[in-house]
């Protein structure tokens, strides 16, 4: 099949990438990071739940992979940063009660949704606009 047309756009480097986010709000940096660090889906990185981790690897579930086939990721180094990062995160409060997150990526309880408009306002604030094309 030919990818003519439907070439991807707006990939860039480390240095764009910690540019932005620096500008994403708190509970978006460490997705974002994530996805970056993995290339996954963002349906896929907001699917995860703390019992996919194992040890010292996340795996997907098939289920909540694009393809249907399941995969995992080591976690050493940045990403086991990370992690730990959001074990600490996993607690919120709700009804004055604290409470532990069953996603990996949440915002209050809830897993991530859509941040186009997040994304997009730090880009623009990056001064990275260019990596917003539009069709």
């Amino acid at each position: 099949m030919s990818e003519k047309g439907n070439e991807r756009h707006g990939f860039f480097g480390d240095a764009e990438f910690k540019e932005v986010e620096g500008y994403l709000p708190v509970y978006l940096r460490d997705f974002a990071r994530f996805a970056y660090l993995t290339g996954w889906r963002k349906s896929e990185i907001a699917s995860l739940r703390w019992e996919d981790v194992d040890d010292d690897c996340i795996r997907l579930r098939g289920v909540n992979a694009k393809n249907g086939e399941g995969r995992q990721v080591v976690l050493g180094g940045v990403l086991a940063e990370l992690i730990e990062r959001r074990k600490t995160a996993r607690q919120f409060e709700r009804d004055n009660t604290i409470v532990l997150c069953a996603y990996i990526f949440h915002l209050d309880g809830e897993p991530v949704g859509d941040f186009r408009h997040a994304w997009w306002t730090a880009c623009v604030a990056a001064h990275l606009g260019q990596y917003l094309c539009e069709k």
